[in-house]
């Protein structure tokens, strides 16, 4: 299963890792860390987290409030963004 995370979610996962930078490097490279290890869970296990309507699967990362949101297309894991737990999921719609 190969995983192709959207230039959206990588957008959202740029400015994520910046605000962590400001808090502290240590903070930004364990937010990192734990992103690539969620990743890696969700390619080995990609239908083991819960459906949130139209296909969308959400895995929430250890620590940080955010998930990460995707769908599954054959052998591909379609990450389509890293959702704040504050933030309103009309952006998906």
């Amino acid at each position: 299963m190969t995983i192709r995370v959207l230039s959206s979610a990588e957008k959202e996962l740029t400015e994520a890792i910046e605000y962590y930078e400001q808090e502290s490097t240590d903070a930004a490279i364990r937010f990192i860390d734990i992103f690539e290890s969620t990743l890696e869970l969700i390619r080995v296990h990609p239908k083991r987290y819960p459906i949130y309507g139209k296909g969308i699967r959400a895995k929430v990362l250890e620590v940080f409030p955010f998930s990460v949101l995707y769908h599954v297309d054959d052998d591909e894991v379609v990450v389509i963004s890293l959702h704040h737990h504050k933030r309103s999921l009309e952006h998906l719609e």
